[in-house]
């Protein structure tokens, strides 16, 4: 058994080689760019002095220079008759180069405040007049930050009305609203804009007297006006 396995084995080795070397042999004649199986004799190199362009080329401009006549010396004095013959030319380019550029006047651009833009900035107050609603008791205090900062610290007696789950939080305390009431709205700093986001959706629920407290928190810690929270440490002004 074993041998029949080994004559079978080199059986279709032969085979595959066969047809390997026949689709090889086939593939390198239908190939353009195929091997020569033939040695090629050796042709000889037949040299012939071809002229070099360049050299030619030199030799034909320098035969042109011998036929040709020599030239005259050209006078000097030519460029003003050149000149005269075009007097008026003359006169408009040094018309064009003396006359200065006219630019037109430049027109300043004329900021047109709309009525929604003045309305906003009508709406904001300052640190003094946040402290006079805040001293008066007549004013709701809403905090536009994230619950968990307000959580920690905010101004003392405020609602938190953030910005990013307003709808969330207004439905659970909207009731407790008054739409009468005088609000005052802030969040951080001045670069924080939460506070306007929402003091437009409380304008869209019908709560006019809304007014927007710029500086924010920042703006009343730093003034040492009282605040409360989780996170209000001992020794900190609380308003009490």
């Amino acid at each position: 058994m074993k041998f029949e396995k080994i004559v079978s084995v080199i059986f279709m080795s032969a085979v595959i080689c066969i047809f390997a070397g026949f689709f090889g042999l086939m593939f390198n004649i239908v190939n353009p760019n195929s091997l020569s199986l033939l040695p090629k004799k050796e042709l000889k190199k037949i040299e012939t002095v071809k002229p070099i362009p360049h050299e030619t080329k030199k030799q034909g401009q320098i035969a042109s220079e011998r036929t040709l006549p020599a030239k005259k010396p050209e006078n000097k004095n030519t460029a003003p008759v050149q000149q005269a013959q075009h007097p008026v030319a003359e006169v408009k380019e040094i018309k064009k180069s003396a006359t200065p550029e006219v630019k037109p006047p430049a027109v300043e651009e004329k900021k047109v405040v709309t009525q929604e833009a003045a309305v906003v900035d009508d709406k904001k107050i300052d640190l003094e007049k946040a402290k006079k609603y805040f001293d008066s008791g007549k004013a709701v205090f809403v905090d536009a930050r994230p619950e968990y900062v307000y959580i920690e610290r905010h101004i003392k007696g405020a609602v938190s009305l953030s910005a990013s789950r307003f709808n969330v939080q207004y439905d659970v305390i909207k009731d407790k609203l008054n739409k009468d009431d005088f609000y005052v709205i802030y969040c951080s700093s001045l670069t924080c804009h939460l506070s306007d986001m929402v003091a437009a959706n409380l304008k869209e629920r019908g709560f006019n007297n809304v007014k927007v407290f710029a500086a924010g928190w920042d703006e009343w810690n730093n003034a040492g006006y009282p605040i409360e929270g989780m996170k209000v440490k001992k020794g900190e002004v609380t308003g009490e």
